[in-house]
Formats: C-alpha cells, structure tokens, sequence
C-alpha cells in the first residue's frame, strides 16, 4: 500500500467517533436486529445511505462495533456481506483479541478464513505485504489459551494469502 493511502486509512479509523451518541446508535442498531432480523436492518442502514459509516465504526476495531458487525453478518449477501467481511479484515489489526474470539464463538457464519486474507478488492502486492505485517503482529500479541487454535489458524492463512498474492 502506498504510504498516503496508509496514512489516509489510519485517519479515517482514528476520526471515528467515541462520542456516547455512537454507543447508542450501536444499541439501537443491535436492537433493532433483535427486533427485525440482520436482513431488514441492513437493508435499512444501507438505503438510508448509513452502511458505509456503519463500516468504518467497524474497521476502527471498536469492540461494540466489531460486535455488531458478527450480528450483521447474516443480513448481508454479496456485495454487502463482502464489504462487512472487509471491514472486519481491517478490525482484526485494531482488536485481534475480540476478532478471533467471534470467529471461534459467533454463529455468523464467518470462518478464519473469510477474516484472515487481506481486506482489500483488487490488492497489490505491497499492499499485501503491508496488510499481513500489520495483522500478523497484532495477532501475535493475543495470548488467552483459548484463542490459540484460531491465532494459529489466522496467521497460516495470512501467510499462505500473502504467498499467493506476491506471487502473481
């Protein structure tokens, strides 16, 4: 990646808001899932032009963000469900902690695998190469017992993704 686009990615995640305002837009959000079902509210966040900022609360790392996102998930298919998968990708350097511990314990549907590749569309190598150093070093600093199987996995699939990526 290139360092301005680097740089203008890391000013948009520290821009997010921790205002309590967003902290109850995220309860309204996960109530209203609660209420309507992921699909409808996606629906909703996206016709009503809110998805996109929905995404970048995510991609901060935030963890009642991150939360949200694992409820979202079954409300998303195609391009949707790939730009929330994206934005965990990124959430995943910010919060690894609580990215692996979704991954092993939510009924999303998300695997290791939709998480731990590089969260861009059209990546080149050195943003690859960027992606992977930046995610495996937030990885390697989660230590609870119970997320070693999934650390372990994650980082075999950032290897193995930035293997192929380089490669081409």
């Amino acid at each position: 990646m290139h360092l301005g686009r680097a740089t203008a990615l890391f000013a948009l995640m520290m821009s997010v808001s921790t205002d309590p305002t967003v902290a109850a837009q995220v309860r309204t959000i996960a109530a209203d899932i609660q209420i309507h079902g992921a699909g409808p509210v996606v629906q909703r966040l996206d016709k009503a032009g809110d998805y996109d900022r929905v995404l970048n609360r995510i991609r901060s790392g935030s963890a009642e963000w991150v939360r949200l996102a694992f409820n979202l998930v079954p409300g998303t298919d195609g391009a949707r469900a790939e730009d929330l998968q994206t934005a965990i990708g990124v959430a995943l350097s910010h919060n690894p902690k609580l990215v692996l511990s979704l991954l092993a314990t939510s009924s999303s549907g998300l695997s290791v695998e939709d998480v731990c590749n590089p969260p861009f569309i059209d990546e080149t190598p050195e943003q690859v190469r960027w992606w992977a150093r930046t995610a495996r070093a937030a990885i390697r600093m989660v230590t609870e017992p119970e997320l070693q199987n999934s650390k372990r996995r994650c980082l075999a699939e950032i290897a193995t993704a930035q293997k192929h990526h380089t490669s081409e």
